[in-house]
C-alpha cells in the first residue's frame, strides 16, 4: 500500500515538473535561443556546405578560344587601267583567261559548270552559288553587283573576298560566269562608267605591301620601340577623343584597336583613296584588328572613320 502511494507521489511529482517547464517562459526564450545559434552556424558554414566537390564545366567562347590567323604576306603591285569596252565587249581571249581563273579559283565550290556543285559544296552551309539560278542572290546579278561580291565577299558565308586577284583578273574571271547562262543582265555603259568612278578602273589600281602583324610588331620591336610608343600614343588620343565621330565608329568596329593600328601604319591605306582601304579593311576583317560588323558601317560612317584615322595617323 505505501509502495503504491509512493509510487503515485512521484508519477504526480513528474507531472508536476513537466507542466511547469513546459508553461515557463523561460523554456522557450531558451528554445529560441538554440535555434537561432544554429541558424547562425549554419550559414556562417553556408559555402562550406554547399560547395561543389566537382568542379564546373566551364564553356570558353569559341571568338576567344580560337585562334585568329594572322594576315598573309602581299607584296605591293601595279595593275594597268582597265580597257572600259571590253567591259561591254569582252573578247574570247579575256574570257578563257577567265576559265582558267574560274578552274584555278571557284570550281572546288561552284563546280565545273557553275552549278554550285563542286566537291567541297556538300559540307557548306548555305551552298556555294549557282550561277544558273535567278533567285538568292544577295548583291544581283548585274556586272557592279558580282563585281562587290568578288571584291568583299558574302558575310556568312563561304565566299570570301578576292580583292587580292589582279584587277584584270577580276573582271576576266566575271565575264566567263556571265557566259554560264543567260540570267544575267546586258553591261550597260551607264554602268560601266558607275564602275569607273566607284573603283577607279582607268586609273589602274596600286595595290599596297602588307605583311602580317606579328612580323610587323618584332619589326617596331627591333626598332627599340619607336613604333610601339606612337601607337601608344594614338590609341590614348583614340581614348580621349572618345566623343568624336570618328572615334566612337572605330571602338564599335575594332576589336583589337593595337592590331587595326599596326595594320595601317604599316600599310599605305590611309594615303590611298577611301574605296581602297574600305576594300582591304572588309576583306581581312577579323585578321586586321576589325570585328566583322565593318562590312555593316553606312557610306557616311566609313568616310567620318576614313577622315579621323587619316588625320590622326597621317596629319593630314
Amino acid at each position: 500500500m505505501n509502495t503504491k502511494r509512493q509510487a503515485e507521489n512521484r508519477k504526480d511529482r513528474k507531472s508536476f515538473f513537466i507542466r511547469a517547464v513546459w508553461l515557463s517562459p523561460l523554456f522557450y526564450i531558451y528554445f529560441l535561443c538554440i535555434v537561432l545559434a544554429v541558424g547562425l552556424l549554419y550559414v556562417a558554414n553556408l559555402g562550406s556546405v554547399n560547395r561543389n566537390s566537382v568542379s564546373p564545366d566551364i564553356h570558353v567562347d569559341s571568338i576567344y578560344s580560337t585562334p585568329i590567323a594572322d594576315l598573309p604576306f602581299i607584296r605591293g603591285s601595279v595593275s594597268p587601267p582597265i580597257n572600259l569596252f571590253s567591259l561591254l565587249q569582252p573578247s574570247s581571249a579575256e574570257i578563257e583567261k577567265g576559265r582558267a581563273i574560274f578552274k584555278t579559283y571557284c570550281v572546288s565550290c561552284h563546280g565545273d559548270s557553275g552549278f554550285g556543285n563542286g566537291p567541297a559544296s556538300a559540307s557548306l552551309a548555305p551552298k556555294p552559288r549557282n550561277f544558273h539560278s535567278d533567285s538568292g542572290w544577295v548583291n544581283g546579278r548585274t556586272l557592279s553587283a558580282l563585281y562587290k561580291t568578288l571584291m568583299e565577299g558574302v558575310p556568312g558565308s563561304a565566299m570570301v573576298s578576292y580583292a587580292t586577284l589582279p584587277l584584270s583578273d577580276r573582271f576576266a574571271v566575271l565575264q566567263y560566269v556571265r557566259t554560264f547562262s543567260n540570267i544575267f543582265p546586258s553591261v550597260t555603259q551607264k554602268e560601266v562608267e558607275a564602275l569607273d568612278q566607284k573603283y577607279h578602273l582607268t586609273s589602274g589600281e596600286v595595290v599596297p605591301s602588307q605583311i602580317p602583324v606579328a612580323l610587323a610588331m618584332e619589326k617596331i620591336s627591333a626598332e627599340g620601340g619607336a613604333e610601339e610608343q606612337r601607337i601608344a600614343a594614338i590609341m590614348m588620343r583614340i581614348a580621349q577623343q572618345s566623343s568624336e565621330p570618328g572615334s566612337e565608329i572605330f571602338h564599335s568596329v575594332a576589336a583589337d584597336q593595337q592590331r587595326a593600328l599596326v595594320m595601317l601604319l604599316n600599310s599605305n591605306l590611309l594615303t590611298q583613296p577611301q574605296p581602297d582601304f574600305v576594300t582591304s579593311v572588309v576583306s581581312n576583317a577579323g585578321m586586321n584588328g576589325f570585328r566583322s560588323n565593318v562590312s555593316r558601317l553606312s557610306p557616311g560612317e566609313w568616310e567620318t572613320m576614313y577622315r579621323y584615322l587619316k588625320r590622326l595617323i597621317t596629319g593630314r
